[in-house]
């Protein structure tokens, strides 16, 4: 469910950047750290036999985007998730790669102590 949820938000924005005459020339990916779901959506046969049973034939239009190459459907692991850093408390380990996956840095170094200007 969740999936399809953040398909259709995907949809909604290409169709605003669109309306804005943007492209920025690039297949949506979702990533998804659940390998049954990624299977189901990016299976080609009609019937797939699955242990979910929350799988309704509304929700198949990702399948049919994925079909198209109107979206990509990746599988990440959970520990790969950026989204983590947001939704759970992370080890200082696990932080600090989330500041990496983010595209932060550290500038500690361009921080000037205040007290030490004011004081020459």
């Amino acid at each position: 469910m969740a999936l399809s949820i953040a398909g259709a938000e995907m949809m909604w924005w290409e169709r605003a950047f669109k309306a804005c005459k943007f492209d920025p020339e690039l297949t949506p990916q979702l990533w998804c750290d659940n390998i049954a779901t990624v299977r189901i959506a990016t299976t080609p046969e009609e019937r797939l036999t699955t242990k979910l049973k929350h799988v309704d034939t509304h929700q198949m239009w990702i399948k049919q985007e994925a079909e198209n190459h109107r979206l990509s459907i990746a599988w990440v692991p959970t520990a790969s998730m950026p989204a983590d850093g947001l939704t759970k408390i992370l080890s200082r380990q696990n932080h600090e790669r989330f500041i990496k996956q983010l595209g932060l840095e550290d500038i500690k170094y361009l921080i000037v102590n205040v007290k030490d200007t004011t004081m020459e």
